[in-house]
């Protein structure tokens, strides 16, 4: 396994766009710098010095303190689960007194019921508070700049024996993902049942109307015809953008090939913020005009329509790239007078996807599989005119983002 690369990796922790990662593991410290003081402004409660000293106050809406108290009338600290029935809070309800001490707030409400906060709490889940924004935690994106470079590719391949065996090989692998968004998986059986391990070592398989597992190859009847395989020059691509909610990783093994085979990869978000330096009317056009995808075969018909850069409810954070031109409908999706602002946008995004210096190719041998950020990576197999086969699965994001979240090793990348 080979990975052919250009251009220099700039490692920079960027706060996850899609906001998925539990919060609590911020790395704020636990402790303020330096005494706290509550003053209560007739609306909100106000933690001056609970950021740091330079920072504004952390300021706290009355209701919603008593809407999430975590005392055990109010919450069920084994379910994870709100006990406290909102309509039965005052929506105006204000505390009777307050203090902070030992990095908590302390709240007495007007019933005499009592609340207890603890600071690195409020830090996470307050508003605005600056360990909610910088939310990345241990777990941050790389950005490729550009392609990706070599310097940390050692940190994206993992032995299947170890990741079978190892929650520290496991980690290290969806550290990857989570970073790079593809991780590397050497050594791995070239059968149905190593595939399937692989894959429900982090979550359970996403079927498809095609089954649990595809297959599909040069020289070979692909049973979906839903990715084409024929030629070097197929377009990178993300998968499955005719669903509402694409897969969310996508495992792709090399199970035979007579000559070098590789998988050219690019990171979709990267390519997005350079389209946003670039020109950013066709960035905003790519975020807000739906383009609809469909898969048609003779049982099956498939539709939805969004943007190709999806952002979270906010507006401010890349959530998706859903891009394949492959399924791309006919169906206009905007006015006519706007269509050359779309195209136009389409257009320069291309020409940035497709660009050598944007891709990171990987030369899989039989045995090596890859696992692909589905909302993140753009792929496509360049493999000339040789003999390739490969074999592959979904996995939902609901699903892996879950396993993320619950890992026991939470190691920052270095």
């Amino acid at each position: 396994m080979k990975f052919l690369t250009g251009g220099l990796l700039r490692r920079q922790a960027v706060a996850l766009a899609n906001g998925c990662f539990s919060a609590s593991y911020s790395r704020s410290p636990l402790a303020s710098d330096g005494p706290v003081t509550v003053t209560d402004d007739g609306v909100y409660l106000r933690l001056e010095g609970a950021l740091s000293p330079s920072e504004q106050p952390l300021i706290l809406h009355p209701t919603w303190l008593r809407d999430h108290c975590r005392c055990s009338q109010c919450y069920d600290s084994n379910t994870f689960n709100k006990l406290v029935d909102i309509g039965k809070v005052a929506p105006n309800v204000r505390p009777k007194e307050t203090r902070f001490a030992d990095d908590k707030l302390h709240v007495t409400w007007p019933d005499d019921h009592r609340s207890v906060y603890d600071l690195r709490w409020l830090r996470t889940n307050v508003y605005g508070a600056s360990s909610r924004s910088d939310a990345a935690g241990e777990y941050c994106r790389l950005e490729w700049n550009g392609a990706f470079s070599s310097v940390s590719l050692w940190k994206s391949v993992v032995d299947f024996g170890d990741y079978m065996r190892s929650e520290e090989a496991l980690g290290a692998a969806l550290r990857s993902v989570v970073a790079n968004g593809f991780a590397v998986l050497k050594n791995v059986p070239r059968t149905d049942e190593g595939l399937v391990q692989a894959a429900e070592r982090i979550c359970p398989l996403r079927p498809g109307f095609f089954g649990r597992i595809f297959n599909f190859g040069r020289h070979m009847l692909h049973p979906i015809r839903s990715e084409p395989l024929e030629g070097e020059r197929m377009a990178h691509h993300a998968d499955q953008t005719y669903l509402t909610e694409p897969a969310g990783l996508k495992l792709v093994q090399c199970v035979e090939t007579n000559a070098k085979f590789t998988m050219s990869l690019v990171d979709g978000f990267d390519a997005a913020r350079r389209l946003r330096e670039r020109n950013e009317e066709a960035y905003r056009t790519l975020s807000t005009v739906p383009v609809e995808s469909e898969f048609v075969d003779g049982e099956h018909h498939y539709v939805t329509r969004d943007a190709i850069l999806k952002h979270d409810a906010s507006g401010r954070n890349l959530l998706q790239v859903r891009y394949n031109d492959y399924y791309r409908s006919p169906a206009a999706t905007v006015p006519v007078s706007r269509l050359d602002q779309l195209y136009d946008a389409l257009f320069d995004w291309t020409q940035l996807v497709e660009s050598s210096k944007s891709q990171c190719r990987i030369q899989l041998t039989p045995g090596t599989l890859l696992l692909l950020d589905n909302w993140r990576i753009l792929s496509a197999p360049r493999h000339g005119d040789h003999r390739v086969r490969l074999k592959g699965c979904y996995l939902g994001w609901s699903d892996y983002m879950c396993r993320v979240r619950r890992r026991p090793h939470r190691h920052p990348l270095n």
